[in-house]
C-alpha cells in the first residue's frame, strides 16, 4: 500500500498529537507508507518532530507551564552526552558485529 503524502502527513500529525510520540512513530510511517529509505526517513523525521515539539512548547509557554532555563540545560547536556557516546563508541571494539550500522 502506498499512501499519498497528504495521508501520511495526517497520520503523522494525528499520532504525534494523540500519543505524544516522536521519531519512533514518524520513521515507520515514512518508511512503510511513503517507501523512503530508512536513513532518509530518520533524517526527515527530525524537522517534522522538531517543528511539532516547538509548536506544542509555544502553546505551553504562553500558558506559563515551561521552564525554559531547565529545558536549555537539559538539551545542552543531552547533546553533549550524545556526542560523547558517539565518539567513545569507536574507542573499544566489542564482539564481532557489535556496534555496526545495519544497512537496509
Amino acid at each position: 500500500m502506498r499512501a499519498s503524502p497528504s495521508q501520511a502527513r495526517l497520520l503523522i500529525g494525528l499520532s504525534l498529537r494523540a500519543l505524544g510520540g516522536g521519531c519512533i512513530l514518524t520513521v515507520p510511517v515514512l518508511v512503510y507508507l511513503l517507501h523512503q529509505p530508512p536513513h532518509a526517513a530518520t533524517a526527515g523525521s527530525l524537522p517534522i518532530v522538531g517543528i511539532t515539539a516547538a509548536a506544542g512548547m509555544t502553546a505551553h509557554q504562553r500558558a506559563g507551564r515551561v521552564r525554559l532555563g531547565s529545558g536549555i540545560v537539559f538539551g545542552v547536556l543531552g547533546v553533549a552526552g550524545a556526542y560523547a557516546g558517539t565518539r567513545s563508541s569507536g574507542i573499544r571494539p566489542g564482539p564481532p558485529g557489535a556496534g555496526r550500522i545495519i544497512h537496509w
